[in-house]
């Protein structure tokens, strides 16, 4: 990845342009495409809100055609007091798995290598919460769904995320966390998710 970016966010507008390599869903990377996946991303900040915009632009290739797929998102977050932040975040993509987690990403016929994307669109939106000095915790929700008519590909998927976080001491962190998920498919096949976290951090 090559990066560049230019200006401050705290202070006005920070830019930020990249050119990344590919992430293709079938293995191949950049083997398969020519061009690297170019990213722009805009950042301003105000006194209580943060507001963001981001845009991308990638290739895909088939023995027989080449494609090019776009996506943009935008997102903020709001200061309600100092210590509770809301957030929310909203993306859609074009036939890339790469930027949207869930996204079905595209598909090649395999009579006619014919290049089809899905249209994926996401939306996670948030709650954080400081309790005390030592205390912190986060309350998250996720959705995402696609357009693809593959039959086992993702219709929709929805996932709650819940979490606290405990410093007793200087540089040091304990955490847990919950998160419930569910996901259905075009075929009409759905399965759920439960799942419990922990981590532990020290911070030099």
């Amino acid at each position: 990845m090559i990066r560049y970016s230019i200006g401050d966010a705290k202070t006005g507008v920070k830019f930020s342009f990249a050119a990344e390599d590919p992430e293709d869903q079938f293995g191949g990377g950049s083997a398969n495409e020519r061009l690297p996946q170019f990213v722009v991303r805009m950042d301003t900040k105000f006194e209580k809100i943060a507001l963001n915009a981001r845009a991308l632009m990638h290739e895909k290739r088939s023995p027989t055609e080449t494609k090019h797929g776009y996506g943009f998102g935008v997102g903020a977050n709001f200061k309600l007091s100092d210590n509770d932040i809301l957030m929310a975040q909203y993306t859609r993509v074009d036939g890339d798995i790469d930027q949207l987690y869930g996204a079905n990403g595209y598909a090649i016929d395999a009579a006619t290598g014919n290049i089809s994307f899905d249209n994926n669109q996401g939306l996670v939106m948030g709650y954080a919460h400081i309790f005390d000095s030592q205390l912190r915790g986060n309350f998250a929700y996720g959705y995402n769904r696609g357009e693809s008519a593959q039959a086992a590909d993702n219709k929709t998927l929805h996932q709650f995320f819940i979490n606290l976080i405990y410093t007793p001491i200087k540089n040091v962190d304990i955490g847990a966390e919950f998160i419930q998920g569910k996901r259905k498919t075009f075929n009409g096949e759905t399965g759920t998710l439960s799942r419990i976290d922990f981590m532990g951090r020290y911070s030099f």
